[in-house]
């Protein structure tokens, strides 16, 4: 059996024993398994506070990105009506020159 089978059977494999003698042998094996599942709790709270961690860091990365990417946007923006403007400005010059025809 894997562990957690032998885990469980310890803990709960005595519920349905009527006899009284694995009282003290199921209590030291119950120790242990208690021990080891103590151990593995530990083990997953510390990787809980760790994903947690990431989680917030996580976070605070994407509001950035998210800063980033709206000024990003605007400032885009900004340059493609910068640019329409100054070809327009152009054209105009290009046209008030006679320079292109009307077509």
């Amino acid at each position: 059996m894997d562990a957690a089978a032998d885990d469980a059977d310890i803990l709960y494999g005595d519920l349905d024993a009527h006899g009284r003698g694995s009282r003290v042998s199921s209590a030291v094996t119950s120790t242990a398994a208690i021990a080891r599942m103590n151990v593995k709790v530990h083990a997953l709270e510390a990787d809980n506070a760790q994903l947690r961690a990431d989680a917030t860091a996580l976070r605070e990365k994407l509001s950035t990105l998210e800063a980033n990417a709206s000024c990003l946007y605007n400032t885009a923006t900004a340059e493609i009506g910068r640019k329409d403007a100054e070809i327009a400005r152009l054209r105009a010059l290009v046209k008030k020159a006679g320079l292109v025809d009307d077509a």
